[in-house]
């Protein structure tokens, strides 16, 4: 026989993630999470953070909901596990913010209160700290004006750095990292660029 608590819990973490992508207000939220519910996104990224309280986590899922205008999309749940305390589930998610496309295998961890409503939520996306963004003539412009500007050797001469400015000026513009990060700070924390091996993009 099954257990009846652990099809509870189920139950409420799928309805739960049915609401992902969509803006909720606290009181939806409150039907499935504990007042005091916190929902965690490690890494450094844009959706990254620490969200306390019924009306932090409400707006943090309405910003998300927001920033993928509509493009979070559940590709595939791949497995469930309902332990004695937590219930863990993996996907693979689709979403788009801005010019960055982030198609993760993501796990959210689930704890429950004695009301068997959700108290926490940990969200780990396959790579924390990763994204793609898509250069436009807008960022090869501002290479051009700056190489010249800085008297910088060519792409030719310096490929590393031409890929990493335009992942940078991609980066602030899209909105993946924050439009106060300088192009010296991006250098100093990037720890690689890596250019799609289908794309040929025009050096100078």
């Amino acid at each position: 026989m099954g257990d009846p608590t652990g099809a509870t819990r189920l139950h409420v973490v799928e309805l739960f993630l049915n609401e992902l992508g969509h803006e909720i207000t606290p009181e939806r939220l409150e039907l499935l999470v504990a007042p005091n519910v916190v929902y965690r996104v490690p890494g450094h990224h844009k959706l990254s953070g620490s969200f306390s309280g019924l009306d932090e986590v409400a707006a943090y899922l309405s910003r998300l909901a927001g920033l993928a205008h509509g493009t979070f999309d559940l590709l595939q749940w791949e497995d469930r596990m309902v332990g004695d305390n937590y219930v863990a589930v993996l996907g693979r998610i689709q979403i788009q913010v801005g010019g960055r496309i982030s198609r993760d295998r993501t796990v959210f961890v689930f704890d429950f209160d004695d009301r068997q409503r959700i108290r926490s939520i940990e969200v780990f996306l396959e790579d924390q700290d990763g994204y793609t963004v898509t250069t436009t003539l807008l960022d090869h412009n501002i290479w051009d004006l700056t190489r010249a500007k800085h008297k910088w050797p060519p792409a030719s001469e310096a490929p590393l750095t031409w890929l990493g400015f335009l992942a940078w000026s991609a980066s602030r513009r899209t909105g993946a990292i924050e439009p106060t990060l300088t192009w010296e700070m991006f250098l100093s924390r990037c720890l690689s660029v890596r250019q799609p091996e289908d794309d040929e993009e025009d050096d100078d």
